[in-house]
């Protein structure tokens, strides 16, 4: 089987995916509905049994953790490319059915539409070619198909890929174009397809909620989701079928003239209704636009830090040789794929603690073993089986013993403390104009990539309202001079989007730094009291937020200095009760279609738009621990400052 490099189940490690048994919400259901209606749409399309199978680059992790590669090769799929490859391959022999399964972006529609072209002048049978969109057929899609002259040829649908569980609290909608301003993309599709999968879940709850939301777009998901569940869109959900684009997170896939065949989100509605019930008794909907601070600090969790080294992608981690022992042949840096999620027991010990407490850990486990060793009773083989036991996990306290002393040695190193002496001071909302002044010493001595430049500007930004205006200008032309004038887009894009921009007003985050306690002096960071910890003293909006909504009153129990000091934040601050969800919802009853929670343990829906960071999740675990509640995280994308700025950084660049 010809398979993508970077596809589902191609290369060498695979995405591993967790485990989901202990979710607080049945995610394993979720994924289970996700990958059946995956292998209805393959499996379904027309033209041959065989199938070949190209996807976006972009949607091969996230479909890695859905769908095995052994499911989709017992639904005839023999080849797998990714798009860019695809055209390379040839065309496909006599009897093979072509599927593409692509984001909705008109980037995509070009090349389809070139390899569409390359089918047709290949000669032979006609063949025939079935397009999935993700998450949603669009309008301007089908639009640049009809002008590039290939919408006839190609059999066009969808497939709802809106809940891709990352961990058994953690659950991605992977929705593009989520940002903090509509100016630059309103990202209305991301918002329906997180509104689509809030609606969902709450569909089949045992409990009506209290919804809490603050901002543009968490007013806009709740408002929908709301709306939704009121037409009952959910209602009756079961199997696939004829039902056009009025199914909720459905998925047609429109041949010649047939009828809409539906994939996506009624597979999960069905799976979900036959599971036990749940209980979620309180939705937090918060957009990015209202903690544009956090994305742009220092992650300083073990899994928060590996992230801003590595990059964590779809739970998995690319190590060079320094991890992993020397070169391959030729000399190649040997580079291998490890996973980075709950599938690695120790990874899943270690990664909420703050990386400082993290090397004494492993050193008490090495330990352990060791001690393991000299007392063994080799006369008693439930003795020694207990021992291997231990001895299999070895290999994960090398890996993760390996990754620390990196991570140490860069912690230790002068630039990464200065960075934080910066980042620290602008928390207190001091250093303004020396952080500027860092910025330009990162960009002209030190040769630093552009994202993490501006990733500290962008800092700088949300805490003080701005760069002063001097310096703002020289700093425009600084990057131009280091990283080439072919940027002044990306530059624009940043600052229609309010991430970088000169100061022009009094930023809300100094009222919010004092009524929200974001600032945590003399933390114990092996044990400590605070979800500020995260950040070794930086609490985030967000889970500040989060914790007073988990208080017994919620945010009707916010004091008049806090509800002072959010006011400077955009969008309006609600708090619907469960009467007034089921007033809106047309439920006056509560009545949940007769689903009883029985004993299950409520749950706290935390819905966070615009990304969330690892140390988020991080902190949302502790505040679970501390305060005995279930928490699920429902977000639009794992992101850290750099991957948020990265779509805005890829705009067009002009030819200098």
């Amino acid at each position: 089987m010809a398979a993508a490099g970077g596809a589902p189940g191609g290369g060498a490690r695979a995405s591993v995916q967790p485990g989901l048994e202990g979710a607080a919400v049945p995610l394993g259901a979720a994924r289970a509905g996700a990958c059946a209606a995956l292998l209805a749409a393959v499996g379904g399309a027309r033209g041959g049994a065989r199938k070949r199978l190209v996807l976006d680059p972009a949607l091969s992790g996230p479909l890695a953790l859905v769908a095995p590669i052994a499911a989709l090769k017992g639904r005839g799929v023999a080849e797998l490319f990714h798009l860019e490859d695809a055209g390379g391959a040839g065309p496909p022999e006599p009897g093979t059915a072509t599927v593409f399964l692509l984001r909705a972006t008109p980037q995509n529609m070009l090349a389809l539409a070139a390899q569409v072209r390359a089918l047709n002048a290949a000669g032979g049978p006609p063949r025939e070619v079935t397009l999935l969109l993700v998450p949603r057929r669009t309008l301007l899609c089908e639009k640049v198909l009809e002008r590039e002259g290939v919408l006839g040829s190609v059999g066009l649908g969808e497939y709802m890929l809106d809940m891709v569980p990352f961990e058994d609290d953690v659950v991605s909608t992977e929705a593009e174009g989520v940002f903090a301003s509509p100016d630059v993309d309103c990202g209305l599709g991301g918002l329906h397809q997180t509104a689509t999968a809030l609606a969902r879940l709450q569909a089949f709850s045992a409990q009506t909620p209290a919804v809490m939301s603050k901002g543009p777009g968490a007013t806009a998901v709740v408002d929908m989701a709301l709306r939704m569940l009121a037409e009952g869109q959910f209602g009756g959900a079961g199997t696939a079928h004829a039902a056009g684009r009025g199914g909720a997170g459905g998925a047609g896939a429109r041949g010649g003239g047939g009828a809409d065949l539906l994939f996506g989100g009624d597979f999960t509605s069905a799976v979900l209704a036959d599971n036990p019930p749940y209980r979620i008794d309180r939705v937090i909907v918060l957009d990015r636009e209202v903690d544009p601070v956090t994305p742009f600090c220092t992650q300083l969790t073990y899994e928060g830090l590996i992230d801003e080294v590595y990059g964590i992608q779809n739970g998995i981690v690319e190590l060079g040789a320094q991890e992993t022992g020397g070169s391959q042949g030729g000399g190649q840096p040997r580079v291998r794929r490890a996973p980075m999620n709950s599938s690695d027991g120790l990874f899943r010990e270690l990664r909420d603690m703050n990386f400082a407490v993290v090397g004494k850990v492993l050193q008490e486990k090495a330990r352990t073993v060791k001690e393991g060793y000299k007392g063994l009773d080799q006369s008693s083989i439930s003795n020694m089986k207990d021992f291997v036991k231990k001895l299999n996990r070895l290999p994960e306290m090398q890996k993760h013993t390996e990754i620390a002393e990196r991570l140490t040695t860069l912690t230790t190193g002068g630039r990464f403390l200065a960075r934080l002496r910066h980042e620290q001071a602008l928390l207190d909302c001091q250093g303004v104009e020396a952080a500027c002044e860092y910025a330009e010493e990162l960009m002209f001595l030190h040769g630093e990539e552009l994202g993490s430049v501006l990733k500290l500007l962008c800092l700088v930004c949300a805490t003080a309202g701005g760069i002063p205006k001097r310096q703002y200008e020289a700093l425009k032309r600084a990057v131009c001079q280091c990283y080439g004038f072919e940027h002044v887009p990306a530059l624009d894009a940043l600052h229609t989007a309010g991430y970088l921009r000169r100061h022009d007003a009094r930023s809300p985050y100094p009222a919010l730094r004092k009524a929200l306690r974001l600032v945590v002096e003399d933390l114990d960071d092996e044990n400590p009291d605070d979800c500020a910890y995260a950040f070794s003293g930086y609490a985030p909006i967000s889970c500040r937020l989060v914790e007073w909504g988990l208080s017994p009153k919620g945010w009707q129990g916010l004091s008049p200095a806090v509800e002072e000091a959010l006011k400077g934040l955009p969008g309006p601050l609600r708090h619907l009760s469960p009467e007034e969800v089921r007033r809106r919802v047309g439920d006056p009853e509560g009545g949940r279609k007769g689903r009883q929670g029985g004993k299950a343990a409520p749950v706290s829906l935390v819905v966070l738009l615009g990304g969330a960071t690892f140390a988020e999740i991080n902190a949302l675990r502790f505040l679970k621990q501390r305060m005995g509640r279930e928490i699920v995280v429902l977000t639009t994308k794992l992101v850290n400052g750099k991957t948020l700025l990265a779509p805005l950084l890829d705009v067009p660049k002009v030819a200098v």
